[in-house]
């Protein structure tokens, strides 16, 4: 088997491109007051991902597509007269390209490259000290929601009557962490609630859509009331992610026969993205507010179905509609929020905000999520589209960094004084990001050290012990965890904790099952399943997709004890053996055993001292 070190390229700085993004330099606005309060760039139309996708090879066959693609592009170049400047000349290059493409535009096939990928779910195994803590995470609140709290156990997301919030979000936030955990801890427990709340989610789904369908037709109700009600329900899509996540992964790593409940999850995931397709183009729904806040959630669960393959050939399933996943992937990207320009230099926020400055792109979990849209996004149109993200995550560090790894935002945007908080959200959604936009960019190691801080840092500072109690907040400074007391105490008197935050209440601080919100409570679980399943290894085939058949590429990322069962042509196990990070000088072993196929490089950070064993 060989063996070889991986040579980590030169770091360039990376400078905010808002020079090549229209109206990049524009501010926000906000509209305070409402649910949610909506805030748009003050250009009311997304012309950097309007024209990237004119400028496309694809774009006469999307837009030819999706009436709902072409209504957004329409509506932004016929609505831009008389606006500013920049939308002007925004419109004037859309209009010529949209001339140049119905005099004959033609599609060519979308550019393939070769990339990492983390392994199927449950490929990995965690060892040594991070495998005790994923036990205790089974047997703490993570893995025990399914059975006693009445968000999940009795959600009206599969039928019940319980929920803590009109997005519907607990049933889906507790299993996207669940399904991850399980794999990773490997406890008949929490996999036979695994599997049943799936086949609960099976159960409660219909025609291709998952979750309860409110959804009203066009011709039931006059266009008042319909416009109405199109805007809560819209809100709410958002909710139908995680779950789709959690479907996605479900399959990936319980399909084994046609029919059985892991291709049954598969296929499920695969219709319900047709139809949203088709809902989105008929104009009964478009993503807002949550969901287009959240539009890199969907595109994951959107590359996700195209690439697995394993589950496809399992479940005997059809390939993939690819002009389908793709014209979604693109509507996701029109109707979505325009991060590329909230992180500019000239938009991004250098300091806390103030309450009446507070939006949903503002949103600290939102960040947090969007960190990972540029990494995304680059599968779709190469390699340097991720820099963005890389870009993003600087710019969260530098102006609201704090000492844990993670960034101040108590509810949001907070600044880097080490009194103000940081949502427990906020770090597993940074998590996942950092997972995805290291996997895009192997070369940029500042993106797995950031991992690994969060993980080894913020993450246990917000979770007792036990498991079974979290901080909704956690801070640098932290003089008190507890319920604050208000008794004999005047609002004006202070200076008072809840006031030193955003927008959280008095016991943002303690810990507990459910303080400040339930977000939390539902969403912390997936941290160490999907730093595990994500987090620690990558994987490149060879190019078997393409046609190639080079020598495939495994990547070790963020540096933790465990074992990978290495996929297909490869085959074997991988397994590293580390006292890090309790021990800062510890190095690690790495041992293959069963390597059916080389493997070109072996990529280790370069600040770990390992040894290779064959």
């Amino acid at each position: 088997m060989a063996w070889t070190r991986f040579v980590v390229l030169p770091l360039v700085n990376v400078v905010s491109s808002t020079a090549e993004v229209p109206c990049a330099g524009l501010p926000f606005h906000c509209v305070p007051g409402g649910q949610p309060v909506p805030c748009r760039p003050a250009s009311a139309f997304n012309w950097p991902a309007i024209l990237e996708l004119l400028r496309s090879d694809e774009a006469a066959a999307v837009l030819g597509a999706s009436p709902a693609l072409l209504s957004e592009v329409l509506a932004a170049a016929d609505g831009a007269a008389g606006g500013a400047p920049c939308d002007v000349a925004a419109a004037a290059e859309a209009k010529t390209r949209l001339a140049t493409l119905q005099a004959g535009g033609t599609w060519l096939a979308p550019r393939q490259r070769r990339g990492l990928v983390p392994p199927p779910l449950g490929a990995v195994q965690p060892g040594g000290w991070l495998n005790e803590t994923l036990q205790r995470s089974a047997e703490g609140l993570a893995g025990r929601l399914f059975e006693f709290y009445p968000p999940v156990v009795d959600s009206n997301f599969v039928g019940g009557r319980s929920s803590y919030s009109s997005l519907h979000e607990d049933f889906p936030y507790a299993l996207n962490g669940l399904v991850a955990l399980a794999a990773a801890a490997g406890q008949q427990r929490v996999t036979a609630l695994c599997d049943e709340a799936i086949e609960r989610l099976l159960a409660a789904s219909s025609g291709g859509w998952l979750g309860p369908d409110d959804w009203p037709s066009l011709v039931e109700e006059p266009e008042e009331a319909m416009a109405e009600r199109f805007g809560q329900l819209s809100g709410s899509l958002w909710a139908r992610f995680p779950a789709l996540q959690a479907l996605v992964q479900y399959g990936e790593w319980r399909a084994k026969v046609p029919g059985d409940r892991g291709c049954r999850a598969f296929l499920a995931a695969e219709a319900f993205v047709l139809e949203l397709g088709r809902r989105l183009d008929e104009g009964r729904l478009r993503l807002v507010a949550w969901s287009s806040a959240r539009w890199p959630e969907l595109l994951w669960a959107l590359q996700a179905l195209r690439r697995a393959k394993g589950p496809r050939a399992l479940c005997g399933a059809p390939a993939p509609d690819g002009l389908a996943l793709r014209r979604l992937a693109w509507l996701a990207r029109l109707q979505g929020y325009d991060w590329h320009r909230w992180f500019s230099n000239e938009t991004f926020p250098k300091q806390a905000l103030s309450r009446e400055e507070f939006s949903l792109y503002s949103h600290g979990v939102n960040n947090a999520v969007a960190l990972k849209f540029a990494a995304l996004w680059s599968k779709e149109m190469g390699d340097a589209t991720a820099e963005a993200s890389l870009f993003a995550w600087r710019q969260l560090q530098q102006h609201h960094g704090v000492a844990s790894g993670a960034f101040g935002a108590d509810e949001h945007l907070a600044g880097r004084e080490p009194h103000r908080g940081t949502e427990l959200c906020v770090v597993v959604e940074s998590m996942r990001s950092l997972e995805e936009a290291y996997a895009a960019m192997p070369d940029r190691p500042e993106l797995a050290d950031g991992l690994e801080v969060l993980a080894f840092n913020a993450l246990p500072a917000a979770v007792s012990d036990d498991n079974w109690a979290h901080q909704y907040l956690t801070q640098s400074n932290a003089a008190y965890a507890g319920i604050e007391s208000v008794e004999g105490a005047e609002d004006d008197e202070g200076p008072r904790m809840s006031k030193t935050f955003g927008n959280v209440g008095l016991d943002a601080t303690v810990y507990g099952l459910s303080p400040n919100f339930p977000c939390c409570t539902v969403n912390f679980a997936q941290g160490w399943g999907k730093f595990v399943a994500l987090g620690l290894w990558l994987f490149e085939d060879g190019g078997r997709d393409l046609g190639l058949s080079e020598t495939p590429i495994l990547l070790s990322a963020a540096f933790a004890p465990s074992v990978i069962a290495v996929p297909a042509p490869v085959g074997g196990q991988v397994e590293l053996s580390t006292a890090y990070p309790f021990n800062p000088e510890a190095g690690g072993v790495y041992k293959g055993q069963s390597i059916c196929e080389p493997l070109s490089d072996f990529v280790l950070e370069e600040d770990h001292d390992a040894e290779l064993l064959d």
